[in-house]
C-alpha cells in the first residue's frame, strides 16, 4: 500500500472515529438530562419525606389536643349528668309537694286571710254576744274547724315556702347546666376543630406519598432510559477502540514513510549545501544549519 493509499484509509478511520465520539457525546448528553431529572425527583422525594415527618408530628399535636379536650368533654358531661340528676330529683320532690299543698288548700277551703278572718269573727260572736247555748256549741265547734282548717293552711304555706326554696335552687342549678352545656360545646367544638385539622394534615400527607410514589415511579423510567443509552455509550467506545488498534499500525507506517521523505529530503538539502559551500565558498544560515546538522562542517 502507497502512502496516499495509508491517508485515505487513516483518515476514513479518524472520521469514523470522530463520528462515533459525536455520537458518544450526544448519548451522554443524553445521559446527564436524565440523570439530572433523576436527581430533582429524588430531591423532591428527600423534601417530601421531610414535609411528612413536619405532617405527623403537627397533626399528632392535634390529636394530643383533641384527646384532652374530649377528656374535659366527658368529665364535664359527668358534671352535668349530676346536674340533671339533681335537677329532676328537685322536680320530683316540688312536683309531689305540689300535689300535697294543694290537697292541703282543698282541705282547708281557704286561704290563712280568709280563715283567720272568719275566725276571728266567730270568736267575736261568742265573746260579745248573748247566744244561746246551742248556738254557742255550734260557734265552737265552727272555731275548732276554723282553727284545724287553719293548721292545714300553715302545712299549705309551709310547703309552699319549702317549694319557693327548691326552685330557687332548681334555678342556680339551671344556671350552672347551662353554663357546664355552653363549656361542653365549646370544647366540643374545639375537639373537633383539632380533629378535622389532624385530618386534613393526614390527608395532605397521604397526597405526598401519592406523589412520592409516582416519583419513585419516574425515577425508575429514567433509569430504563439511562440504561440502554449506556449501552450505547459502551457498544460505540468498543467501536472506537477496535478503530484506533486498526489505526495505530497505520499511524506507524505514515510515519515510516515520513521518516524516509524526510531522510530523503535532509539528503538532498546537505548536498544542494555542500555543492553551494564548494562554489560560492559560503552558505545562508539554512544552509549551514543543515550542514551543521547532518555533520558535514563542524567548528570544533
Amino acid at each position: 500500500m502507497n502512502e496516499k493509499e495509508l491517508k485515505k484509509q487513516v483518515n476514513e478511520l479518524r472520521h469514523e472515529i470522530d463520528g462515533r465520539e459525536k455520537e458518544v457525546k450526544v448519548l451522554y448528553s443524553e445521559i446527564e438530562v436524565h440523570r439530572n431529572g433523576a436527581v430533582e425527583l429524588k430531591l423532591q422525594i428527600d423534601q417530601a419525606k421531610e414535609s411528612i415527618k413536619s405532617s405527623l408530628e403537627e397533626a399528632k399535636l392535634f390529636l394530643s389536643k383533641r384527646d384532652e379536650l374530649n377528656k374535659e368533654v366527658a368529665e364535664l358531661k359527668k358534671k352535668r349528668k349530676k346536674i340533671s340528676d339533681k335537677l329532676r330529683k328537685l322536680g320530683e320532690e316540688i312536683k309531689a309537694k305540689k300535689m300535697k299543698r294543694d290537697e292541703l288548700n282543698s282541705k282547708a277551703r281557704g286561704t290563712r286571710e280568709i280563715l283567720g278572718k272568719l275566725y276571728q269573727e266567730k270568736l267575736a260572736k261568742i265573746l260579745e254576744g248573748d247566744i244561746p247555748l246551742i248556738d254557742e256549741i255550734r260557734l265552737f265547734d265552727r272555731i275548732f274547724e276554723i282553727e284545724d282548717r287553719l293548721d292545714v293552711v300553715g302545712k299549705a304555706d309551709e310547703l309552699h315556702t319549702k317549694i319557693s326554696k327548691e326552685y330557687e335552687k332548681i334555678q342556680k342549678l339551671n344556671k350552672t347546666f347551662d353554663g357546664v352545656c355552653k363549656k361542653i360545646k365549646s370544647l366540643a367544638e374545639e375537639s373537633q376543630e383539632s380533629h378535622e385539622r389532624a385530618m386534613q394534615i393526614y390527608h395532605g400527607v397521604d397526597d405526598l406519598r401519592e406523589r412520592s410514589k409516582q416519583d419513585h415511579g419516574k425515577i425508575k423510567e429514567k433509569y430504563e432510559q439511562i440504561n440502554p443509552l449506556r449501552d450505547k455509550v459502551t457498544a460505540l467506545k468498543q467501536d472506537i477502540r477496535v478503530l484506533r488498534e486498526k489505526l495505530t499500525p497505520l499511524n506507524e507506517e505514515l510515519k515510516s514513510f515520513k521518516k524516509q521523505r524526510d531522510d530523503r529530503r535532509r539528503v538532498e538539502d546537505t548536498t544542494k549545501a555542500k555543492e553551494k559551500l564548494q562554489k560560492k565558498g559560503r552558505v545562508s544560515i539554512d544552509d549551514l544549519r543543515v550542514l551543521l546538522e547532518s555533520g558535514e562542517i563542524s567548528f570544533e
